[in-house]
């Protein structure tokens, strides 16, 4: 597996952290490259297109992925420098099984299931039985009525 660490101005790449869900990757356009002098890897200025208009992320090869199947540069580097057999060992001791082309649903967005299923207890959480309105009955039957009595 190459991991790319360096990327020109125009080139496409993926980076997590822009949509709601933090596991989808969003497809950017690196639009400038700059070094700090306290930060020895190269950054990069990547822009991404959203709803507000056009973002702009300052990110480094660590953060980016190189392709749209994920991950990070750093991951893929951590991942094909230990052998792959031991790292799937230790993954599945914890309870991980790795699969690169497991996608996880998102969690932000609610399934047409879902939806209509809370349309429906919405709806009858607004209808009503019919009321039911008790007719007055005259009171008939033992009454009584008692009478004072006078004092000595």
């Amino acid at each position: 597996m190459t991991i790319k660490k360096n990327y020109s101005v125009g080139d496409t790449v993926w980076i997590y952290g822009v949509s709601r869900s933090v596991h989808k990757i969003t497809k950017g356009k690196v639009v400038y490259q700059f070094n700090l002098e306290t930060i020895e890897d190269t950054q990069y200025v990547v822009s991404v297109q959203s709803s507000l208009g056009e973002l702009l992320e300052v990110r480094d090869w660590n953060t980016i992925s190189q392709d749209a199947k994920g991950p990070v540069g750093s991951l893929r580097e951590m991942i094909a420098v230990s052998e792959m057999d031991a790292v799937n060992k230790k993954m599945l001791q914890a309870g991980y099984e790795f699969d690169p082309s497991y996608q996880p649903a998102e969690a932000d967005e609610p399934t047409p299931d879902e939806i209509h299923a809370a349309l429906e207890r919405d709806q009858k959480a607004v209808e009503h039985a019919p009321l039911m309105i008790k007719e007055n009955r005259p009171r008939t039957g033992n009454r009584r009525n008692f009478t004072r009595r006078k004092k000595p």
